[in-house]
């Protein structure tokens, strides 16, 4: 799940780049209906013909103490196959054929080639090979320009008409740092250098996973606003999720004071006893997470009071955006509260609550 997170942004941009002026729905199939079907079918199929092989490999004897033993084309045709006894009670013996290998014991980047090999006799596994290896210049050649294209449209700050030079710096750039990568690689052990920076994309997926439920959530209110469903310049918070803003600064420590002054206007009552009970979660909290270092038990349980903190939070935005007349859902209120809850409280607790009192003066007044 690493790798397709961490290239949600290159592919995300250039498939959107590629498809504008298409209606969304076009987009939807063409782009993750089709594709699926057919990643589904390719290795549907290609996975069960090498479980196929795989299983005559192991029935032949091919057990991989060597490599007479796990290429069926290198076996000892007399003592690895199969002996079977006919309706005439003959035993028959049928050695294994070339094409058959045990595929789970090789290297990933030979079972394909391997897996190919086993049709059609040696020529046609050639045939096959070469096809493949064109095919596989064909995608990195791809998805080498694509990518050049999209850092070039980021760097150029989405400008349409960009410097041919441009785009050919970050292409050689790319060359570069791949050339780079295979030069710096131990000579010892080269796979070392490769799984070290494979490993990068899957720890940078990590925290990009909450930011695209964000970003989903940002696409479905930009079909709403285009469909017209809700208005386009409609009121929002004071300042944005993220900002700099001092009682951010001070959540990021106790946030339980600025939650319980925001629980009071919201909801009506007594600032202390919404501080009270916002920071009896927060110190619970605290006091579970120093316990976990002696049982890991009590990290689960830091974990259900920050989510418990969280989620009221999350409720007290709710409340606060219906009495300020703003747009949103809770859904949107519980990602921003479980995983910026500090920007979200201080987000809330810069807002002008007066007008709100002003109102419910005035409506007191009229009745």
């Amino acid at each position: 799940w690493g790798w397709w997170i961490s290239w949600a942004p290159f592919v995300g941009t250039f498939l959107a780049r590629i498809s504008r002026g298409r209606k969304l729905g076009n987009v939807i199939v063409s782009c993750l209906f089709i594709p699926s079907l057919w990643t589904w079918f390719v290795l549907g199929v290609l996975g069960a013909a090498q479980i196929r092989i795989s299983r005559q490999a192991v029935s032949a004897g091919l057990d991989l103490s060597d490599a007479a033993h796990t290429y069926g084309s290198l076996a000892d045709k007399t003592q690895i196959g199969w002996s079977s006894t006919g309706k005439d009670g003959i035993t028959h013996w049928t050695p294994v054929p070339d094409g058959v290998v045990r595929l789970y014991g090789l290297a990933t980047e030979d079972v394909l080639f391997e897996h190919l090999c086993a049709y059609g006799g040696h020529s046609f596994g050639t045939f096959l090979t070469v096809i493949m290896l064109g095919v596989l210049v064909l995608y990195f050649v791809t998805s080498a320009d694509s990518a050049a294209y999209v850092i070039d449209m980021m760097t150029a700050n989405g400008v349409e008409e960009r410097p041919t030079m441009q785009k050919v710096f970050w292409g050689c750039t790319q060359g570069v740092a791949s050339v780079a990568l295979l030069l710096s690689a131990d000579k010892e052990n080269p796979q070392a250098t490769l799984d070290a920076v494979k490993a990068i994309p899957i720890l940078l997926g990590l925290p990009f996973t909450f930011l695209v439920f964000w970003m989903c959530q940002s696409l479905l209110l930009v079909c709403k606003e285009d469909a017209g469903e809700i208005e386009l310049n409609r009121k929002n918070f004071r300042t944005f999720i993220f900002n700099l803003e001092l009682p951010s600064y001070v959540s990021f420590i106790a946030p339980f004071v600025y939650a319980g002054k925001i629980a009071s206007k919201a909801w009506g009552g007594s600032t202390v006893t919404y501080m009270a009970s916002f920071g009896f979660m927060w110190v619970a909290m605290i006091v579970f997470m120093c316990l976990g270092a002696i049982d890991k038990a009590f990290l689960s349980l830091a974990a259900a009071c920050y989510f418990t903190f969280a989620l009221g939070v999350a409720g007290m935005r709710t409340s606060v955006r219906g009495m300020l007349g703003i747009t949103g859902d809770m859904i949107s209120d519980a990602i921003a509260c479980l995983f910026a809850l500090p920007w979200a409280i201080g987000q809330m607790a810069v807002e002008n609550f007066s007008c709100v009192d002003g109102k419910k003066d005035k409506s007191s007044l009229e009745v």
